[in-house]
């Protein structure tokens, strides 16, 4: 008879606690860009999460998403009771490092930049690129790049036009 009591205060109790956490909660959706990427949440309150959306007490929380290839991407957060909020979190894709294999050591610019002597590797933003190419021993080359990103080696082999050319000499004696 007395562990039946227990049991019902105990039981009364916690949905006492759950209706009143979920009454006080307020909610938080975090989209992420990409989709794919791994959230965590920490604070001084438990928190529920429900897909991308999560129920916590007002309080100051991180947010902290990853995925691969991409650099991490950490916010604070303070909720206020009673206002649901919204955050965005866009994880920029890591650079990527390109090889350029060529005859010899040429110079390499992009922008006006110089990057350095060939063979690389050349560390580069994800996306388009175009690259100036220049040696005493070549003619100068502009080439097109779409660098991949998330830390990724490419390589690329252009064909220089040389700077010189054969020459036959015949005389007749």
């Amino acid at each position: 008879r007395h562990i039946g009591r227990v049991v019902v205060l105990v039981a009364v109790v916690l949905l006492g606690t759950i209706a009143s956490f979920v009454f006080s909660a307020t909610s938080l959706v975090v989209a992420v860009e990409p989709e794919q990427a791994e959230v965590s949440v920490s604070g001084p309150w438990p928190r529920v999460a429900l897909g991308t959306r999560y129920l916590m007490r007002a309080g100051e929380y991180r947010v902290l998403a990853s995925a691969p290839g991409h650099r991490n991407a950490q916010r604070t957060v303070s909720l206020d009771e009673g206002v649901n909020q919204h955050l965005d979190l866009k994880l920029d894709r890591l650079p990527g490092k390109l090889r350029i294999d060529v005859p010899e050591p040429v110079k390499v610019s992009a922008q006006g930049k110089l990057l350095g002597t060939t063979p690389g590797p050349f560390e580069l933003a994800a996306g388009k690129h175009r690259l100036e190419l220049t040696s005493d021993r070549y003619q100068p080359a502009t080439i097109d790049v779409d660098v991949a990103g998330a830390g990724r080696e490419q390589r690329i082999a252009p064909k220089l036009v040389p700077n010189w050319g054969e020459v036959s000499i015949a005389s007749e004696a």
